[in-house]
């Protein structure tokens, strides 16, 4: 195997980070020289950049190796930034880093510190930016700033030794003149580089004591165009990809290796195994398994995120030790129900809404995952995701729906699916107007999947009023919180029913005169760019409303709006008539996409759109005299 670099960068598509000076520069090439394969916006003779204040006048990131399998990743620069109207913010960010595989940044002539981390990195571990404190001067007045940051990272214990980057060769805030991005590597362990959503050929220096380096510079560079509504750029921006050039055949077999190894009960699992096997059935064994190796013991303080690359310890050591990552939580899941005679396997699953190419190891596998065949009490497959709780038993988050799955297998290499069924919500509301004018009013929500995952976190931590899921509880939630109190029950474990019953004032039960909308999941995060570059990630969802209003007197109110729509990423079908003084409608809801490309980016708008006009145009009738 391969050892040269950590796998730990494997999640760790750095994807913004790093520098470097070199020797000799290499040629640099214009827009005319580079085929950027359908990313329009590389280049700034090709898209104006906004005015940001500041440009690069050099911007050089070196990856670099070594045969003690460490990382350092230098950014050299020299910023030059205009006499601003207002200060400049203090900080400046040029890095991201992971830092669950212990990543750290400084600098040996600048103050350096680690900020918040811009939108796009969420495929990482634990992301966290690296930015450069401005000087005062600058800040008020202008003028040049340069230097050099550098990222380390160590050899990380139990990370297997493969290893993957994803590089983008864009600076994250500003434009630059001057884009230099080279990678240096021992001759003899030299790494597969290719360059990903563009065309290029790298140029190749051997230099002293055994190694080589390959490089390519730009001229006139825009920087990343980051903002929310992006989980992630990988796949998305013209990157340099590194690995190791092993395939996902040698990662299946490493991590089931492991794994079976990490798995055996021994010591301090005994007892826990013990009151797995006495379950009765399959389903009661998963329930008592995934409580123990889960609520049993805490996870490292990465939250279990960054997983799917770290290889688990001995189950008997997480449970001596009561903690781990998500991958320790794994293997002693593992163990207890294989001890009961239950088969589980373990999956290693992307995040990010970009597919992963089963001929291309790309470090997007950010997730461990553990899948018990015919576990769930319907007699299906039950997926678990370590780094949650038993109250997630059964439940996936929207975003490891319907994604690719590598199966740990001795055998190597195998794909899987997981289920791509979006979660349910379905709400009965029923209003009937009083002699006084206010509303007699009963609903009843049923939900599954994470929905009911989300509202139990938030039962057993006390209902806190800041955190409460009004999108999740529909009419319960927002205004009609204050006049109903909902009661909950989970008749299976894994639904939950919600129940209120109560009186709404007018007011409330017709704002403006209009039949109250129920509170939606939104489906995409807004918009941050007047022109989306990206493809934009949404939240596959189903919603269910059976409405019944009856009013007073004997009049009907205006004709609701029309009510189906169909579009390649989403779906509404609703059905409502006036029968007198009573309303009733069925709507149904299926939004089905997990990613929007860039020129279709505006469907989330027109879906919320939709449905508020749907929703929350339709008119009572005029009170009786």
């Amino acid at each position: 195997m391969n050892r040269f670099l950590s796998l730990a960068a494997l999640s760790a598509l750095v994807v913004c980070s790093q520098t470097a000076g070199a020797a000799s520069r290499a040629p640099a090439l214009t827009s005319e020289d580079v085929d950027t394969q359908g990313y329009k916006y590389l280049f700034s003779d090709q898209e104006p950049p906004p005015r940001s204040g500041g440009v690069f006048e050099d911007w050089s990131l070196l990856l670099r190796t070594d045969e003690l399998e460490s990382f350092e990743r230098r950014l050299t620069f020299r910023l030059v930034l205009e006499r601003p109207e207002t200060p400049y913010p203090e900080t400046l960010p040029l890095l991201v880093l992971d830092a669950s595989l212990g990543d750290w940044c400084d600098s040996k002539d600048l103050d350096v510190r680690e900020t918040e981390p811009p939108p796009g990195f969420q495929h990482l571990g634990v992301p966290k930016g690296c930015a450069v404190v401005l000087p005062e001067n600058a800040r008020s007045y202008g003028g040049t700033v340069a230097g050099e940051v550098t990222i380390h990272r160590p050899r990380v214990e139990r990370v297997e030794d493969r290893f993957a980057f994803s590089l983008p060769i864009q600076p994250l805030v500003h434009r630059a003149d001057r884009v230099e991005l080279a990678v240096e590597y021992p001759a003899d362990e030299a790494p597969r580089i290719r360059s990903h959503r563009w065309d290029v050929e790298l140029g190749r220096q051997v230099l002293p004591r055994d190694r080589e380096r390959q490089d390519v510079a730009l001229l006139g560079v825009n920087p990343l165009p980051l903002g929310e509504g992006v989980g992630t750029i990988i796949g998305r921006v013209p990157t340099l990809l590194l690995d190791s050039g092993e395939g996902w055949g040698d990662v299946a077999t490493t991590h089931s290796v492991f794994y079976d190894n990490a798995a055996r009960a021994e010591g301090a699992v005994i007892p826990l195994a013990g009151a797995v096997y006495a379950q009765p059935d399959v389903p009661s064994a998963a329930q008592e398994a995934v409580i123990r190796a889960l609520d049993g013991i805490e996870l490292d303080p990465s939250g279990g995120t960054g997983g799917a690359w770290r290889l688990p310890v001995s189950a008997v050591s997480t449970v001596e030790d009561g903690r781990g990552t998500a991958a320790d939580r794994a293997a002693l899941l593992v163990s207890l129900l294989r001890t009961a005679d239950v088969r589980a396997e373990v999956l290693l699953v992307s995040s990010a809404s970009v597919e992963v190419e089963p001929d291309e190891p790309l470090p997007v596998l950010d997730t461990t995952l553990v899948v018990v065949p015919k576990g769930a009490p319907d007699g299906s497959d039950l997926y678990v995701d370590p780094s949650k709780g038993s109250l997630w038993l059964g439940s996936l988050s929207e975003e490891l729906l319907g994604r690719d799955a590598l199966l740990v297998s001795r055998a190597g290499a195998r794909w899987v699916r997981t289920p791509d069924v979006p979660p349910r919500r379905n709400w009965t509301l029923n209003a009937t107007e009083r002699e006084d004018g206010d509303f007699d009013v009963t609903v009843r929500g049923e939900l599954s999947g994470a929905p009911a995952a989300r509202m139990r976190q938030w039962l057993v931590q006390g209902r806190p009023e800041e955190s409460r899921p009004d999108s999740e509880l529909a009419w319960l939630g927002g205004a009609w919180a204050e006049a109903m109190e909902p009661r909950f029950h989970s008749p299976d474990g894994v639904r939950v029913v919600v129940r209120a019953k109560g009186v709404l004032p007018r007011d409330t039960a017709l704002p403006e005169g209009h039949l109250a909308a129920p509170e939606l999941p939104v489906a995409a995060a807004a918009p941050a760019f007047e022109r989306w570059p990206y493809a934009r990630d949404a939240r596959p969802l189903r919603l269910e409303v059976l409405e019944s209003w009856t009013f007073r007197g004997n009049l009907s109110g205006p004709p609701a709006p029309p009510g189906d729509k169909v579009t390649p990423f989403w779906t509404v079908s609703s059905e409502g008539d006036w029968s007198g003084p009573v309303f009733t409608r069925r709507t149904q809801v299926d939004f089905t996409a997990r990613e929007l490309p860039r020129n279709a980016a505006v469907e989330a708008d027109r879906y919320q759109s939709f449905l508020a006009r749907l929703l929350g145009e339709v008119e009572a009738p005029p009170p009786p005299p």
